[in-house]
């Protein structure tokens, strides 16, 4: 429309230089021109519509498409911030139960030493006991068998005694038997002899 009208004035002039019939002749190729521009032109903007409709429909579904890309960036985001503080959570989790484990650490530490001193505190103390009752049951079994040595050597001069005591008087018995038996022998002896006399006179 622009070289239409950049025209029209080179076209007045032609006019005003040239006759009416070469005019119109000029008027009708350029016309026939405009009219081939016209149709090339709605030819173009056509084409342009349906590029424009194409690309609106593209366009469209871009939009869609992006849509659908930034709802699922916010679902994204909106999980990324829910994990980021359960991370947060998390790593405030494992600090407390660090924290807790080598409070339990120190304390099992603790425990354990303290442990060994009592065991080595129990094990003195039991050797200590033990030491102790070996000398008490030293103590006791040597006072006992001095005990048992003292009775046993009163039993035995008791018993030395009574057999002393004994022997004493089978000796009196036997010696009083002796004499009895010699004298009852010197009696027989006597009346045998007499006998033996009286048999000889």
């Amino acid at each position: 429309v622009e070289k239409g009208r950049q025209k029209n004035p080179r076209s007045l002039c032609i006019q005003t230089q040239t006759s009416p019939d070469v005019l119109s002749s000029e008027k009708t190729l350029e016309l026939a021109q405009y009219k081939t521009k016209c149709e090339n032109q709605s030819g173009f903007i056509l084409q342009l519509k349906q590029l424009l409709s194409c690309g609106n429909t593209k366009f469209e579904a871009l939009t869609v498409v992006i849509q659908h890309l930034l709802s699922e960036r916010e679902e994204a985001l909106k999980q990324h911030k829910t994990l980021s503080q359960e991370l947060v959570n998390l790593r405030g989790e494992l600090v407390t139960a660090s924290s807790t484990c080598e409070k339990l650490e120190k304390a099992r530490n603790d425990l354990q030493i303290a442990y060994e001193g009592f065991v080595q505190k129990l094990n003195q103390q039991h050797q200590t006991d033990l030491s102790e009752l070996e000398n008490r049951l030293k103590e006791f079994y040597t006072g006992e068998c001095e005990k048992f040595q003292n009775i046993y050597i009163e039993e035995a001069e008791k018993y030395k005694t009574q057999l002393q005591e004994q022997f004493d008087n089978l000796n009196a018995a036997h010696e009083t038997s002796k004499l009895e038996i010699e004298a009852s022998h010197s009696e027989k002896i006597e009346l045998l002899k007499k006998a033996y006399e009286t048999s000889l006179s």
